[in-house]
């Protein structure tokens, strides 16, 4: 009768299987590799009643999907106060979590205006809220 193996070799060798097979664990050492809110892939727009601020009929997003082609919509269709809001909002939209799209914003501006995650999770909520008053979305 063969022994048996310990979990961590058991684990070892199914990691190793795994990886020879292309699968890319979405951890490391039980920490996510990489934070992102889209899960979603944007193929055909057609199920998406109206886009455009002139309904008045209320609109339900009913999952991620629906919520990030608005969200793309927006880039184009709303109104922003500054140049950094609107790359925000853009990167949002394109599922780049809030510590990358910080990151970014904050690449080459040494001594200068620090963005803070705070401050871009604030305006992705207002900017949010802006959207959803101008597609007349109900949540």
């Amino acid at each position: 009768m063969a022994k048996p193996l310990s979990l961590n070799k058991l684990e070892k060798i199914w990691y190793k299987k795994l990886k020879d097979f292309g699968f890319d664990d979405i951890e490391l050492n039980g920490y996510l590799k990489d934070w992102s809110n889209r899960d979603v892939v944007h193929d055909l727009y057609s199920h998406i009643p109206m886009l455009g601020g002139n309904s008045n009929r209320l609109i339900k997003i009913t999952s991620k999907r629906d919520y990030y082609i608005f969200a793309e919509h927006y880039i184009v269709e709303g109104e922003f106060c500054s140049k950094d809001h609107k790359t925000i909002w853009t990167m949002h939209a394109n599922g780049v979590g809030i510590v990358d799209i910080t990151k970014t914003l904050n690449k080459g501006r040494k001594g200068k205006r620090t963005t803070y995650k705070r401050k871009v999770h604030e305006t992705i909520q207002a900017i949010r809220k802006q959207m959803f008053f101008f597609y007349n979305i109900g949540v």
